[in-house]
């Protein structure tokens, strides 16, 4: 059973996100996020209640390694497979577990959520945060006023480069109103409801991507608002 194996496989991986090679750190941060998914929370079947998960057992070791990735990371591809890594143990994770990272995290992705290039780094800078906050729930609250304006910046970017962002930011935008509720997220509504509609009325119709990434985000704004939507 790999299991068994798993923390020499992990301290394996954590040795190599130190590689000189930026090859070898990439494929580490793709091994953990393989493994925070294969071997993230079960849900039902025989072995649920007596499983433990890869983010319970490796939390303390996972996150500042790849926040520290993250940071000290030359190419820009490694980053960006830092934050795909980092989203993969997120998804499994606990509110409680990630509360503790928290500030750790975000000060990583918040300096690149300002600096916004190159695209694709943004792009998952964007989903990260997304994930987080989902996660975070309130106590993603302190950091809901540095991302929500950089958020809004996308989404008023008129170039026609920019779609896949924007879909990354509206996401972003609805998960962090979802996490800090209504009474954090009303005030930003109108921008945000505003800048759907041109998105919406600018979007070519076989953008199925961005179409989706517009429902969902409708979706969202009006459970936030509820009533009030």
């Amino acid at each position: 059973d790999m299991r068994g194996q798993l923390d020499a496989i992990v301290s394996l991986a954590l040795t190599f996100l130190r590689d000189e090679n930026p090859r070898v750190c990439y494929a580490a941060c793709h091994a953990l996020g393989v493994l925070a998914t294969d071997f993230g929370p079960r849900e039902g079947g025989p072995e649920s209640k007596s499983f433990t998960s890869f983010q319970e057992r490796f939390h303390a070791r996972v996150v500042p390694a790849l926040c520290e990735t993250m940071h000290t990371a030359i190419h820009v591809r490694v980053k960006a497979h830092a934050l795909v890594a980092l989203v993969d143990l997120i998804d499994g994770m606990a509110q409680l577990l990630l509360e503790p990272h928290l500030a750790a995290i975000m000060s990583q992705l918040s300096p690149m959520l300002s600096h916004m290039r190159p695209q694709f780094l943004l792009e998952e800078c964007l989903s990260t945060i997304g994930s987080v906050a989902k996660t975070a729930g309130l106590v993603f609250i302190p950091y809901y006023p540095e991302c929500i304006a950089p958020c809004m910046t996308i989404l008023r970017s008129t170039s026609d480069k920019s779609r896949q962002a924007q879909c990354k930011a509206l996401e972003c935008a609805t998960l962090m109103g979802s996490a800090v509720g209504k009474h954090i997220f009303a005030p930003d509504a109108p921008a945000v409801i505003s800048a759907l509609k041109d998105i919406e009325l600018s979007v070519d119709e076989n953008d199925h991507s961005m179409a989706f990434s517009i429902v969902t985000g409708w979706s969202r704004i009006c459970e936030i608002l509820g009533a009030d939507f």
